[in-house]
């Protein structure tokens, strides 16, 4: 896909192996990382950093468009019981604090996830480039369970540069169809 940010990273992860079947470690836990849409889909990533070697194993991944809050609690829920995982941190990129009408009262989806029992570990803001960076340089430590992060690996893929007809040129901020 011309413009994608990731296609050299995923080639090279392909070509080593790093996308196959990609097993639990039960010693370690399970910890999640999350990009909260609101007029896209909320996606949670389900990982593990192994301590001996530094890998961070993506072993799932979740989306679903248009839900609450208690939906994705339940979804963490359920996942936990039915695998056996015990969490790690749960991370959420800076927006999570800001406030939103819930109907009755102004709150923030960090207050949304507490008040279901889920602490939130708060990312600090970036520029969208630094954080397509930072990415790319932890890709080489990043092993996918191939079959569970379809969706993930898919999205990864189609994750490019907005093309400007105007000047001709990919300019520095995504497409948001991926």
């Amino acid at each position: 896909i011309p413009g994608a940010y990731y296609s050299k990273e995923l080639a090279k992860a392909e070509a080593e192996g790093r996308i196959d079947f990609v097993p639990w470690t039960p010693t370690e836990p399970v910890s999640t990382v999350m990009d909260l849409g609101i007029s896209d889909s909320t996606v949670l990533i389900f990982f593990q950093v192994i301590p001996l070697s530094g890998a961070i194993h993506v072993l799932d991944c979740y989306h679903a468009r248009g839900e609450a809050t208690a939906h994705y609690v339940a979804k963490l829920q359920e996942i936990q019981r039915a695998r056996g995982w015990t969490w790690g941190k749960h991370y959420a990129p800076f927006d999570v604090t800001q406030r939103h009408d819930a109907g009755s009262a102004l709150v923030s989806r960090l207050e949304q996830w507490a008040s279901h029992g889920v602490k939130l570990t708060v990312l600090e803001r970036t520029e969208i480039q630094t954080g397509i960076q930072a990415a790319r340089s932890v890709f080489p430590r990043v092993r996918f369970n191939r079959d569970p992060c379809r969706p993930l690996l898919d999205a990864l893929a189609r994750y490019a540069s907005e093309w400007s007809e105007e000047r001709q040129v990919f300019a520095l901020r995504p497409r948001h169809d991926a």
